[in-house]
């Protein structure tokens, strides 16, 4: 299992606020269930931190790659 890590609470936010999709309410509702979340990351065999596109999606083929080739 793959876990996305954003680089900190106050950059999702951010990154939600950009999409101009959702109320106030919904936001901190997104928030609150991606911090809830982020307490579960060690269950999680990989953990990516999305800190920057490019570089996320490159570790998680990477890691899709190495799994379907063992």
């Amino acid at each position: 299992s793959v876990f996305l890590v954003p680089s900190s609470v106050e950059e999702l936010e951010r990154r939600i606020r950009l999409r101009g999709e959702n109320t106030e309410e919904e936001l901190q509702t997104r928030i609150e269930i991606a911090i809830s979340e982020m307490s579960l990351m060690d269950e999680y065999d990989y953990c990516v931190y999305n800190d920057d596109l490019d570089t996320c999606v490159d570790e998680v083929y990477n890691i899709i790659n190495n799994i379907t080739k063992g």
